[in-house]
């Protein structure tokens, strides 16, 4: 889990290999707010069913990874570049 939140409009750009290496669970949380942005280009994932966590909406993507399902999930307020 990762919050970009703070001073400034924050950004983060992760692979799928990283979600998994970041994560022992191979999902990675990533919470912010607008101005904020996460990019992952060209990794194949593929937009799941939004889901709430601790009453924040947040968008879900997963993708294959050497037979490995890695999951992202953004807060629906940070600007997502993900595809």
């Amino acid at each position: 889990r990762f919050d970009l939140s703070g001073t400034g409009n924050n950004q983060m750009t992760l692979s799928a290999s990283d979600v998994v290496s970041l994560s022992e669970t191979d999902q990675f949380v990533v919470f912010g707010n607008t101005g904020d942005k996460v990019s992952s280009v060209g990794q194949g994932w593929t937009q799941a069913a939004d889901t709430a966590i601790n009453g924040q909406q947040c968008h879900t993507y997963t993708a294959q990874v050497a037979g490995v399902t890695a999951t992202l999930i953004v807060d629906v307020d940070v600007t997502q570049v993900i595809n």
